[in-house]
């Protein structure tokens, strides 16, 4: 899955899929644009939470299928549907508050790491690793190693973000991204244990466990624009 390369149209219509030796898929981002009779609910569970989804046709689940060689892997729009509620997951939800919503996000819809954090990192790492090995939405520049751990809120432009909880990392982490293929020794898992796991007193130990963090986790209290290069004016509680 590392691999498939999503992309937007240039008129913002279509979602397309690109990945080694398939054809482009092109899925609309409209689903009554898909053929009346493929037109259905999903029902699925992220983390244990149930949620549904508008079916993106039988092309997306044959293209998925083909490339994964298995069957019934199906594409899913959250759409109008109703979405997650941040303060029921039955983890974390008492670090949300009221409005705090998600689509098939494992935690919130934005995570953010500083330059500073992953130089620090590769530091201590045989192999540097690049971000996208940690895919995050907003990637900052001008902060020391680790500086965003104490961001409580943020301001760009005219979006507010607001602190929600710590990046716990997964196996997701040891996966290439230009290759697909899983690192031997877990890394950088392995290295992040050594100096970024939760403090065994903090109230958040149940939360996080072992796994080591590495990102933060916000949630949007204003939406608007943000840009490449937009400065962000941080509250440090």
């Amino acid at each position: 899955m590392a691999l498939i390369q999503p992309s937007l149209s240039e008129d913002e219509k279509y979602l397309h899929l690109d990945a080694p030796n398939m054809p482009t898929l092109k899925v609309p981002i409209n689903v009554n644009e898909i053929p009346k009779n493929e037109q259905k609910v999903i029902h699925t569970k992220v983390l244990g939470a149930a949620i549904d989804g508008m079916y993106c046709g039988k092309a997306a689940e044959d293209w998925l299928s083909t490339y994964f060689d298995k069957p019934n892997y199906k594409l899913i729009h959250l759409d109008n549907l109703q979405p997650r509620i941040l303060t029921k997951d039955r983890e974390i939800g008492k670090l949300g508050k009221k409005g705090d919503v998600l689509a098939y996000q494992n935690d919130t819809a934005y995570m953010m790491i500083g330059e500073a954090s992953l130089k620090d990192l590769n530091g201590k790492l045989d192999n540097p690793l690049t971000m996208q090995q940690f895919r995050p939405n907003f990637v900052i520049s001008g902060t020391t190693a680790f500086q965003e751990d104490d961001w409580k809120e943020l301001r760009i432009n005219d979006v507010s973000l607001r602190h929600v909880k710590y990046c716990h990392r997964c196996l997701v982490t040891t996966v290439d991204p230009e290759t697909g293929i899983m690192h031997g020794k877990t890394e950088p898992l392995r290295t992040l244990r050594r100096y970024r796991k939760c403090s065994p007193d903090s109230p958040q130990k149940s939360i996080y466990k072992d796994s080591p963090l590495f990102g933060v986790n916000f949630g949007v209290d204003v939406m608007g624009e943000v840009h490449v290069g937009d400065t962000i004016y941080a509250y440090i509680d």
